[in-house]
């Protein structure tokens, strides 16, 4: 069973008390109560913000308090205490988490899956989904959206709560059972990096010969080609990783000493630095940057006022604080995007379909949506205007497909000027409609490769290792990752 609701929030200037109470909590609190659920969101903010607003509401009703958070930033003791009580105990509790609850641990009997916002892909919300009804009932999930009504001036664009579309065109493609491709990455040259340095501080010296045949010939490195590999041991011996001896042999030179003596050299992903969270000797969890003394903050479902920061052993000393604070993380529902996706969002804008999993609150909000479409008639063009010289471009077009058409505006039309993309839409200003039109009038019908695109220098892959690989090589990586021109183009020549 699948159903979404929708909620209007009162604008950030409202009264904070006010704002506490809200439907959408009231609801979120309905959905959980005297069933054992998981709250999914998107970021560990709203796992907070959630559990610390559920525990008030429990706590004016004289209710129990059965609210746990469990995510990357709770300690490990804690979250292993959320898993034990979902697990064992026959108290209906419920524990807000993030991805890391997708999956992989068993938490017993769970009668109803919540999420809030929109899941990232059609392969989260299955996961998710099938998390409860595993004992013979019937799987439950409900999404629940809560956003701040735009006023009247409002672009047109921006008015339109485009994850609440995201949301019900992801639910359409898993009623089709479609889910996303798994994504290769055909060029992991960070990692192909600390191979290399993790062979030569086994054996201590080898030849590029024998580097090539005992790396490439592991079958993630099977599109590495011998000049990849060659242009990277260059890079290496000019960054000081590796160093040459007589006759021809390679050691790990003297930065690359460093690196390889340093207990992180282990892991191949990248860490980020962490602050313990203490409540005493009592370890709580972590954030990723300190908070000043007297500050308050949300962290598993609770409230902390923070009483020192060590900043040499990386400690905050906190005590435990009444009411509602703003929380300490930032995320958003982002994140890469396939054009079925953005095509399916299209349909569902475009149609007059009704989905009976939709709260007549959520159905409304779609029809407000929909009217906003046909009022504004931009799903008839390609190119909507915005002002005289900024004009928005409708593709509806996944990343890959939209990356390979920014670059290639960025080359045919050098005197536009960037706009941070209003996803799912490109914008570009600096331009008259007839010069945007020819530009894309040239990107469909001239056949481009990855040398036709004008693609930033600060446009590259992340990754732990990734400062020790030649530019060239991460301008391929990132090209085949993210810029597909076959797609671009083909979608363009598909509306014609």
């Amino acid at each position: 069973m699948i159903m979404v609701n929708h909620f209007y929030t009162l604008p950030e200037s409202a009264d904070k008390e006010h704002k506490s109470a809200l439907p959408f909590f009231e609801s979120l609190y309905s959905l959980t109560h005297g069933k054992k659920s998981i709250v999914f969101s998107n970021s560990r903010s709203d796992v907070e913000r959630n559990m610390v607003n559920l525990k008030d509401i429990a706590e004016k009703r004289q209710e129990s308090d059965v609210f746990m958070a469990r995510h990357g930033s709770v300690s490990a003791s804690n979250r292993e205490y959320a898993e034990s009580r979902m697990k064992f105990s026959d108290i209906p509790f419920v524990t807000g988490a993030t991805v890391t609850l997708e999956l992989g641990v068993d938490l017993g009997d769970l009668e109803r899956i919540i999420q809030t916002g929109c899941p990232h892909s059609v392969a989260s919300l299955s996961q998710r989904l099938g998390r409860s009804g595993r004992r013979n009932s019937v799987s439950e999930m409900c999404f629940i959206f809560e956003e701040e009504k735009k006023a009247e001036a409002t672009e047109f664009y921006k008015s339109i709560n485009w994850l609440f579309v995201k949301c019900i065109a992801l639910i359409e493609l898993y009623r089709e059972n479609w889910l996303e491709p798994i994504a290769i990455d055909r060029y992991p040259y960070g990692v192909l990096h600390h191979q290399t340095m993790s062979f030569l501080y086994s054996r201590g010296e080898a030849t590029p010969e024998l580097l090539a045949r005992s790396i490439l010939s592991e079958s993630v490195f099977s599109n590495v080609t011998q000049n990849d590999y060659k242009a990277l041991l260059r890079y290496m011996l000019e960054k000081e990783q590796i160093e040459r001896v007589s006759p021809g042999g390679l050691l790990i030179g003297a930065k690359g000493e460093q690196l390889t003596n340093h207990y992180n050299f282990y892991s191949v992903f990248e860490t980020e630095v962490e602050f313990s969270v203490r409540d005493g000797f009592y370890q709580i969890g972590s954030l990723t940057r300190p908070m000043p003394p007297g500050a308050t903050f949300a962290l598993s479902g609770k409230t902390w006022s923070v009483i020192e920061v060590d900043k040499e052993r990386k400690i905050i000393y906190v005590k435990s604080a009444k009411g509602k604070p703003p929380t300490v993380w930032n995320g958003s529902g982002g994140g890469f995007e396939y054009t079925k996706v953005l095509k399916k969002m299209r349909e569902v804008i475009a149609g007059d379909n009704e989905y009976p999993y939709l709260h007549p609150s959520a159905a409304s909000r779609l029809n407000e949506i929909r009217l906003t479409v046909r009022r504004t008639r931009f799903l008839e063009n390609e190119i909507f205007e915005i002002s005289p010289d900024t004009f928005g471009i409708a593709m509806w077009l996944g990343t890959k497909a939209s990356n390979a058409l920014d670059f290639a505006l960025n080359k045919a039309l050098p005197a536009r000027r960037y706009i941070p993309r209003y996803w799912p839409f490109l914008i570009i200003k600096n331009v008259t409609r007839k010069q945007l039109q020819n530009a894309l009038e040239y990107i469909r019908l001239t056949p481009l490769s990855a040398e036709d695109l004008l693609i930033p220098d600060a446009v590259k892959i992340d990754g732990k290792y990734n400062d020790f690989v030649p530019p060239a090589l991460l301008r391929k990586q990132y090209v085949h990752r993210f810029i597909d021109i076959t797609e671009l183009q083909e979608e363009m020549n598909n509306k014609l």
